[in-house]
């Protein structure tokens, strides 16, 4: 049978059929071809294909180790750098003593008050540079506390990587941890450009060269950087040292087939403010400090280093909580929890796992945990927008941290007042007590939109959070076919009608008046 005889018989078999049978058929052959092309035409469940850079592929390569974490929103990736946004580019790292960035332009911050809001003139993260068409990208680990900064070059012979990873030792706050690891898997040499800016612009700054012999083998070179720095619209000062390991050269040469490693340590020893002439009386200890714990990190395994660190940020999210995923336009989802959580760990203290602390000390601070008045008392945060904005820069996460210092602290249930009207969110209007201090930063720690009784939540509402809009979860293609199969039904109806009324009374009349 030729195909020409089948479909002169199918056309033949689809005359045969009456009209609504005919209709009816179209109308299933038209839903077939919108579910099987659908997607083609539309744009959806399908996969195109696309070429593909080789950088973004070397880079796709790089993430697969971080792609857990970020999925689970542990960890956060920044995408292309180029096209990153400043809150997603910056990788934050802190230990409530000192701070800095992967993917920043800003310098070295230090305590001030209740973050690390103080910056200083010094810049402690190697800038790493690769001539060519690169990618770039950051890595922030949120659970362990660890930055990355990734660029990526392809060759014919594999993907050329210069990677750097930061952290602010957990348990060691003077310490503040780079490793730049440069592969070259290619058959040529590379030229890896450190920039090692350092001090800049820090007046009256004293520089002192020293060495330290780790193990009675490897020799390392570093400086150390003394002066005050005037605090933030105070007249007051701060005694500060600073020891860097060194880098030789400006450029690095990596040869074929090679791997590079640099381990380069901050230590950072700084006072209390005081006055500017008290000051100089206190520098000398503040390089002896900054010296020891310098090279303290230096005679330690890079490894046990890192593990120390990641093992007390471990113990820091050991508590917690989850919230589902919400598609609300607006809605404070669980990636802006988990960012901005560890920016507060970040500018938190941590006493009882620092390694400078007493056994008596440790003890001291956890009776003072099981006090019940350090709890919190006020009204739910996640109402509030000022506690989960997106940082771009520094200053602005200690602006945040702030923020939730003093909400934490004034609305524990210590120093809270019975409330005489409430609002939304649940918190109190009228306050009465003899602390001026803390009735001017009481202000900063109220978060109201307006005062009113909060919604119920209705099924629109929970829909909205659950799907992004009120229709609640099914597919498109479900809605379509529900709307074509009324639209069938409709149609056949009116068949069926038509047919009683109208070829009904034609044959009645006919049957009536003929001989």
């Amino acid at each position: 049978m030729t195909l020409q005889s089948v479909l002169q018989s199918l056309l033949t078999a689809f005359n045969s059929l009456g009209r609504s049978r005919k209709l009816l058929l179209i109308v299933l052959v038209i839903i077939l071809l919108l579910y099987s092309l659908g997607p083609r035409l539309f744009g959806y469940g399908t996969y195109k294909h696309r070429y593909q850079d080789p950088n973004t592929a070397c880079m796709a390569q790089n993430l697969i180790d971080f792609q857990s974490r970020i999925d689970n929103l542990d960890a956060f990736h920044s995408g292309d750098f180029a096209d990153a946004v400043a809150s997603k580019r910056m990788a934050y790292v802190g230990n409530g003593n000192i701070a800095a960035a992967l993917g920043s332009e800003k310098g070295l911050y230090i305590r001030l008050n209740r973050a690390l809001s103080q910056p200083i003139n010094f810049w402690p993260v190697v800038q790493t540079r690769i001539e060519g068409s690169k990618k770039k990208s950051t890595v922030l680990d949120v659970k362990s506390g660890l930055a990355y900064k990734m660029q990526v070059l392809s060759s014919s012979s594999g993907c050329i990587n210069v990677g750097s990873q930061l952290y602010a030792h957990r348990s060691r706050p003077a310490l503040l941890v780079q490793d730049i690891r440069i592969q070259n898997p290619s058959t040529l040499p590379i030229v890896v450009e450190m920039d090692q800016i350092r001090d800049s612009g820090w007046e009256h700054v004293e520089i002192a060269d020293a060495s330290f012999t780790i193990n009675g083998a490897e020799t390392v070179k570093y400086k150390i950087y003394s002066s005050t720095v005037p605090l933030l619209k105070s007249d007051k000062v701060i005694a500060i040292a600073i020891a860097s390991v060194s880098i030789e050269s400006t450029t690095e040469r990596v040869e074929a087939n090679s791997i590079k490693k640099f381990h380069l340590l901050t230590a950072v020893h700084y006072t209390q403010p005081m006055l500017a002439e008290e000051a100089p009386k206190y520098l000398p200890d503040c390089i002896q400090q900054a010296k020891g714990e310098l090279e303290k990190g230096l005679g330690i395994n890079e490894k046990l280093l890192r593990q120390e660190h990641t093992h007390v940020w471990g113990k820091l999210w050991y508590s917690g909580f989850s919230i589902s995923h919400s598609k609300a336009s607006g809605a404070i989802n669980g990636d802006r929890i988990n960012r901005t959580l560890y920016y507060v760990l970040s500018n938190a203290q941590a006493p009882l796992h620092n390694v400078m602390s007493t056994q008596q000390d440790k003890t001291n601070i956890e009776k003072i945990l099981y006090f019940p008045d350090n709890c919190y008392s006020g009204h739910s945060t996640l109402k509030s927008d000022t506690l989960w904005i997106e940082p771009e820069d520094e200053s602005q996460i200690a602006r945040v941290v702030t923020t939730w210092m003093i909400t934490l602290e004034k609305l524990g249930c210590k120093l809270m007042v019975g409330a005489v009207k409430l609002t939304d969110p649940v918190t109190s209007v009228l306050y009465i007590t003899s602390d001026h201090q803390h009735m001017q930063e009481l202000k900063h720690a109220i978060h109201v939109k307006e005062i009113n009784e909060a919604p119920a939540h209705e099924h629109h509402v929970i829909a909205l959070h659950k799907h992004g809009h009120h229709f609640g979860g099914l597919p498109t293609i479900f809605w379509v076919s529900i709307a074509l199969l009324i639209v069938v039904f409709h149609l056949f109806l009116f068949k069926l009608i038509y047919n009683e009324y109208c070829q009904g009374q034609e044959r009645y009349s006919r049957s009536r008046y003929s001989l």
